[in-house]
This record gives structure tokens, sequence and C-alpha cells, in this order.
């Protein structure tokens, strides 16, 4: 796959994200420099999404932390040590398909859905 691809594909995908993300969380000072960061109140806790805008990777990021990890690690497939549960797929798999398993995984745990 071109390198254009690759780069329109994970516009596609951000866009995508950061729609649902500015409408369903709370934006936060981004602790990590050029990225887009998030708080959401879920079932187990606080939950910090962080969305990186790099344009040349090979693959989708969405990187999210549980604060309580004691009660995250009881309910979902995050780290049991670090509360880490992040989504990773290669640019070749389509955008708009990644985007929503994504979504549709972190609107399960939202409170009150």
């Amino acid at each position: 796959m071109r390198k254009t691809e690759k780069t329109k594909r994970i516009k596609i995908f951000n866009k995508i994200i950061l729609d649902f993300l500015n409408k369903n969380c709370k934006k936060i000072d981004s602790l990590y420099g050029n990225y887009s960061d998030y708080s959401l109140k879920t079932k187990y806790g606080k939950l910090t999404i962080i969305t990186p805008s790099d344009l040349h990777s090979s693959v989708y990021t969405v990187f999210t932390r549980f604060e309580d990890v004691d009660r995250a690690k009881e309910h979902t497939s995050c780290n049991p040590y670090s509360g880490k549960w992040n989504f990773h797929e290669f640019v070749e798999r389509d955008p708009n398909e990644f985007a929503e398993r994504v979504i549709s995984t972190i609107k399960r745990i939202i409170i009150n859905t």
C-alpha cells in the first residue's frame, strides 16, 4: 500500500474516533504533546483516552488507561498491572470498520448505556 493511501486511511480513522470522543468525552490537557486526550466516566471508573495524530504510522491506534486498575481488570481485557487497554490495527484494514469496533467496545462500558 502506498504511503499516500495509508495517510488517507489514518485521517479517516482519526476523524471518526475524534468525532465520537468530542461528543461523548471530556477533553483534557494532553500529557504527551501532539495528542488529543479525553476523559470518560465508565462502569469501571475513569478511562483516559489518547489519540495520536501521527499520520505516518502504519497502524490505527487509540491508547486508553483505567484509573481504577483493580476494578477494570475484573471486567475488561486491560493490562492487569497498568490498566492500559489499547487498540491497534494495521492500516490495511478498513478504517471505518476498525473505528466502529473501537467505538462499540468503548460504548459498552460507558455509564448509563
